[in-house]
């Protein structure tokens, strides 16, 4: 899913999105862990993006899919630099969201998680051809 810069603006940081809706900050943050353990903590490269992907799917699936959108847009934007690597998480946080909302109310994730993997496989998720640019600049490519 292509996102553009207009659909990615973000005027609240996550930290102040956790703090105005502290209602979701467990499943939230407990999502942001499971991605993590998941799929591990690197960046810019097929892993990056299934963690980001699962986390969207994680949080869609247990909340919803625009407590999902509105917590990791104001993750992305905690720092304030548009560039590729925004658009990358973003791009893959929204597919994750359509998977998560294709599973609904699943108390196990591993059905997502495949479903993740699968799509990474297909190169429907984004990543960096660079993945070392700590810049996050690099170009922008299919999964596969």
């Amino acid at each position: 899913m292509k996102v553009t810069v207009e659909q990615i603006n973000s005027n609240l940081r996550f930290g102040d999105w956790l703090k105005n809706n502290t209602v979701y900050v467990p499943p939230v943050l407990s999502c942001a862990m499971a991605a993590l353990v998941w799929a591990g903590g690197s960046r810019n490269d097929s892993f990056d993006a299934m963690r980001h992907a699962y986390w969207n799917a994680c949080i869609t699936n247990t909340v919803s899919a625009e407590v999902s959108a509105a917590a990791t847009s104001s993750y992305e934007f905690t720092n304030p630099n548009v560039h590729n690597e925004h658009v990358m998480d973003l791009e893959n946080n929204a597919i994750g969201r359509n998977i998560g909302g294709n599973f609904p109310y699943l108390i196990g994730m591993t059905i997502v998680q495949e479903e993740i993997k699968a799509t990474a496989r297909n190169g429907a998720l984004t990543v960096m051809d660079d993945a070392s640019n700590e810049k996050g600049s690099g170009v922008l490519v299919p999964s596969n």
